[in-house]
């Protein structure tokens, strides 16, 4: 625990840790409550805890008494929660309350926060499960004015000659226009949080959906818009222009299904200063001959482009560079779609420098046609393949791995690989790597595990995922001076060396799972008795 933070978090766990040291020392309370009455903490942030009963004497502890503001996330019997805090609370103190999606018992929970006389309460509602149906031709229900406002903004003049039902001639507008708009809301429930009559801050999520097209937003106080999602589904977006400037601040996440987007449109995109995630499934780009400039943006984080393709390659690579805040980046290809980022034309590379998380597969590549890995020098997670396929063969992990900029990866979930002669030394220069995931797929012959890695190097390898492998004595010697290996799980395992020296190896490490086995764990246990108990034997394979 650091002393210094601004919050003190407490869950569930640390919970029962409090009530299971208690219970061994008379003083163990005392002592916490003197810790908490000299190291003050402005913030308290409770997350998934139920009141219950045993509960009540940590509900008394100085932690509770000099918090400027309350975060509760996801807790349950709120009311009874709240009222043992705020007993406890230094009423000068306190200034903030924050509910977010948390279950309060009462059905009136608007006249129940009103009693409780907070200076302030920040409450988050999640989705109601309801839906409230209304026409855009219609007055609407109080508080929905900002929900109106934005469909509008959608569907103007400009808008609607440029979104067509996917390969139709027919304008979604002309499609929609008679559609009633679907809120998941509670209706009866609006006005009360309309006009709460006290310092009540809401946030209420909001769903609304048109056949075409999906908005999910926040409504503060029935007044501002907060974290806008927006999803095309099987539309062909020609152009497309936002000019509510409250509207746009506020577009986090984009995501097209099944849908053709031009040029035009995502040239936009890069425009909206907030845009946090872009994510194409089963989609096209087309790009067109008349030069659009483009502007860098600093603020797109996520790129997801699964099972989609595009009409011009260069252009593609010249629009993804231009997201230079770039941090993830999700790319897989089915057998029929053509790979974007393998022909292009030379001069032309993806430079992200601040991408940490990369997911990759081609359904269709060989170690002979990979992209260029080298121009990813920050990366932090790497998972390459796909669960559900095997079809890279051996030297792809070399060709992938060796020589590249994958000094910084910390973990490497490699999927649908043959692991060969081929691969030697293809981990010697991951030196900070700390997961190492093989999944089922994998197939690993004719070499042994410590030929992957420089064997007179250390490597801080925490958790190791293994296929069907075989350990020797130089595996066993090489596992053995991983001194922060704690977890190992490996679906079929064959010994060649001596199953006691293989006991004495893995009995260093705190967990191992081992699926389909060279010995039972009931033989084990008669060899050895309960000294190799942190053993688990399976007969399913590992997710």
């Amino acid at each position: 625990m650091n002393a210094t933070d601004e919050y003190l978090y407490i869950e569930p766990s640390i919970i029962n840790e409090i009530l299971k040291r208690s219970k061994k020392s008379k003083f163990f309370q005392e002592l916490l409550d003197t810790f908490f009455s000299v190291h003050k903490f402005k913030n308290l942030f409770l997350y998934n805890i139920t009141f219950k009963e045993e509960h009540a004497c940590i509900f008394n502890l100085s932690f509770f008494k000099y918090n400027e503001s309350l975060v509760l996330l996801f807790c349950s019997n709120l009311d009874i929660l709240i009222q043992k805090t705020y007993q406890v609370f230094n009423s000068d103190c306190l200034k903030a309350v924050n509910i977010l999606y948390s279950k309060i018992t009462t059905e009136d929970e608007i006249s129940w926060l009103k009693t409780q006389n907070f200076k302030s309460i920040n409450y988050v509602v999640d989705k109601w499960e309801s839906i409230f149906q209304f026409s855009v031709n219609e007055p609407t229900s109080p508080g929905f004015d900002v929900l109106l406002n934005v469909v509008k903004e959608f569907f103007t003049k400009e808008n609607n000659p440029n979104i067509f039902i996917h390969d139709k001639i027919v304008s979604c507008y002309d499609f929609c226009k008679t559609k009633d708009l679907q809120i998941y809301a509670d209706q009866s429930k609006v006005e009360k949080y309309h006009n709460p009559g006290f310092p009540l801050q809401t946030y209420i999520f909001i769903q609304y959906s048109i056949v075409y097209l999906t908005l999910e937003f926040v409504i503060i106080n029935f007044k501002a818009l907060k974290n806008i999602y927006i999803t095309f589904t099987d539309t062909d977006i020609k152009d497309f222009n936002i000019k509510d400037k409250e509207i746009i601040e506020n577009i986090v996440d984009i995501q097209f299904d099944r849908s053709k987007v031009y040029f035009n449109f995502l040239s936009k995109i890069l425009s909206f200063p907030f845009l946090e995630n872009l994510k194409f499934f089963k989609s096209s780009i087309i790009f067109s001959n008349t030069k659009i400039s483009l502007n860098e943006n600093q603020n797109i984080q996520c790129l997801i482009f699964e099972n989609s393709s595009v009409s011009h390659q260069n252009i593609f690579v010249e629009l993804i560079n231009k997201m230079i805040g770039l941090k993830a980046l999700d790319i897989s290809f089915s057998k029929k779609i053509l790979n974007p980022f393998i022909s292009i034309s030379e001069g032309f590379h993806l430079h992200l420098d601040k991408l940490n998380y990369l997911k990759y597969h081609d359904s269709e590549s060989s170690n002979y046609n990979l992209l260029n890995f080298s121009c990813f020098c920050c990366l932090s997670v790497f998972e390459f393949g796909s669960e559900l396929s095997s079809n890279y063969p051996e030297g792809t992990l070399k060709e992938i791995l060796h020589n590249k900029n994958f000094i910084c990866v910390l973990m490497l979930n490699i999927n649908g690989v043959s692991v060969g002669e081929r691969d030697r030394s293809a981990l010697e220069k991951c030196r900070n790597l700390q997961y190492l995931k093989f999944s089922n797929k994998c197939r690993v012959l004719k070499i042994s595990f410590f030929e992957l890695f420089d064997s007179n190097s250390s490597y801080p390898l925490i958790e190791l995922k293994l296929p069907n492998i075989e350990f020797t004595d130089k595996d066993l010697f090489f596992i053995s001076k991983l001194k922060f290996l704690k977890k190992i799980y490996i679906k079929n395992l064959t010994i060649k060396t001596n199953v006691l020296y293989f006991l004495k190896t893995f009995s260093l490490f705190q967990e191992i799972e081992i699926y389909e086995n060279f010995v039972s764990r009931k033989n084990i246990m008669e060899m050895f008795g309960n000294k190799y108990k942190h053993i688990r034997f399976h007969h399913r394979p590992p997710h």
